[in-house]
């Protein structure tokens, strides 16, 4: 006897039991993509320039200027322009001239030297107030390090495809679900409460690995209550989702 017709004779085809399954499955699978997609927004890189010495109470956009446009028109003297990935004249965001706390900013730029930033950098906040690019500094020279955070991630999800196989057949995938939910919970927390670098990618390794342990034990444990037809359209559904 196949396995959908004891299904189907015990359970029915797709009854209230089939439809509670197929709730919970899309219902776990929803923090996968979400924790996937959370460096766009983690690692979005907002209009920056340096921070210039001695100007810790320089006005903001919105107090001097309404847009970051013309706020960068007031720096003229203390921003060098440069070309961008665009062809376009645009302020620097990682040099500045060469100026000490003890000159003004309105003197002339002409003959100064150019500098990396060394004083830090003041970000445009009209779209994130906060980041993990404004709160670490992730711009410029450090810029490659987002992109590293992400490769941590996408290794902690190898790592938990791997490892949830084995802890489910070795402990149940009830219990590895409900292990995988507590943790991507405290993982998760956790991450957004990181104050370094490396506390950061050493979460979101574990939110990934716990992710995606979380979504495979339900994607395989919803499987042996429904259907064929309706597991593979359900399994089809979360796909999509989760790539949109």
């Amino acid at each position: 006897m196949e396995y959908d017709t004891i299904l189907t004779d015990y359970l029915g085809e797709f009854g209230r039991f089939q439809k509670l399954t197929v709730f919970c499955m899309a219902v776990l699978a929803t923090p996968v993509g979400l924790h996937s997609m959370a460096m766009a927004f983690l690692g979005s890189v907002p209009e920056h320039h340096c921070q210039l010495p001695g100007t810790d109470t320089l006005p903001l956009p919105g107090d001097i200027a309404p847009t970051w446009g013309e706020y960068m028109q007031t720096l003229n003297d203390s921003i060098p322009l440069e070309l961008d990935v665009n062809g376009d004249w645009a302020h620097s965001r990682c040099e500045r001239y060469n100026v000490s706390a003890d000159d003004s900013l309105d003197t002339p730029a002409l003959n100064r030297s150019k500098m990396q930033c060394t004083d830090g950098w003041v970000y445009d906040k009209s779209l994130y107030v906060s980041s993990v690019v404004t709160e670490l500094d992730l711009v410029c020279a450090r810029g490659w390090l987002r992109e590293l955070a992400q490769a941590i991630y996408m290794l902690g999800v190898s790592f938990g495809a791997i490892l949830s196989g084995a802890f489910s057949d070795r402990f149940g995938r009830r219990q590895t679900i409900l292990a995988c939910i507590a943790f991507l919970l405290v993982f998760g927390l956790a991450t957004a409460f990181s104050t370094h670098y490396v506390m950061f990618v050493v979460l979101r390794f574990f939110v990934g690995a716990f992710s995606v342990g979380l979504y495979y034990s339900a994607f395989v444990l919803g499987k042996y209550f429904l259907h064929t037809e309706v597991f593979n359209f359900q399994a089809n559904l979360e796909d999509w989702a989760i790539q949109f």
